[in-house]
């Protein structure tokens, strides 16, 4: 990826509807022959769609993954898509060094993984129909939100929402990534 190019993260709900996934597809399919690059995080659902808009277009992506280097990608039904976009020039990254233990650790590393995304994109962008920002994405929009990173909605009908309500998340254990320690938000007791 080349200095000064402007990188836009899309994510959204694993459980979507075939409405914004169609949405995510069309966005990524723009975003790629604009040749902005997009940076998802793999998972099934809006990032899934939107990296296949994004391999559709012949454009780049920056996936990062949750899963250490030794692992296998994470969804597995995704391994080949990304491979496609490594080889149209996109890079698929994890930034962690021993394969997860056990779900808890998976679970976490979704969460740090958003932190990334988050902190390396100019904007964020959820296709989501619903305001009610819930899951994965909530972590993804909260730490834009931390990081006063620009975030838009962009819904089915093709609605643009240009603020989204704030997200509040409360990491309770110690982040893995030195990165995520310096924003972690720890609960009152």
């Amino acid at each position: 990826m080349g200095v000064g190019e402007l990188i836009i993260a899309v994510v959204g709900s694993r459980a979507c509807s075939a409405e914004e996934q169609q949405v995510a597809e069309k966005l990524g399919l723009t975003l790629a022959r604009r040749g902005v690059v997009v940076l998802s995080g793999l998972a099934r659902g809006i990032d899934t769609a939107a990296l296949d808009g994004v391999a559709r277009g012949g454009g780049r992506a920056v996936v990062v993954l949750s899963t250490a280097s030794g692992e296998e990608v994470y969804p597995r039904s995704n391994r080949n898509l990304a491979r496609q976009l490594h080889l149209l020039g996109g890079v698929v990254v994890t930034p962690f060094a021993e394969p997860s233990r056990d779900t808890y650790v998976l679970r976490r590393r979704l969460i740090e993984r958003n932190f990334l995304m988050a902190l390396y994109c100019d904007v964020g962008i959820v296709v989501q129909d619903d305001p009610c920002i819930t899951g994965g994405t909530a972590w993804m929009v909260a730490f834009c939100q931390q990081l006063q990173r620009p975030l838009l909605r962009l819904s089915s009908c093709g609605g643009l929402h240009l603020s989204l309500p704030s997200v509040e998340r409360r990491i309770w254990w110690e982040p893995e990534l030195p990165e995520l320690s310096r924003h972690v938000f720890r609960p009152t007791v």
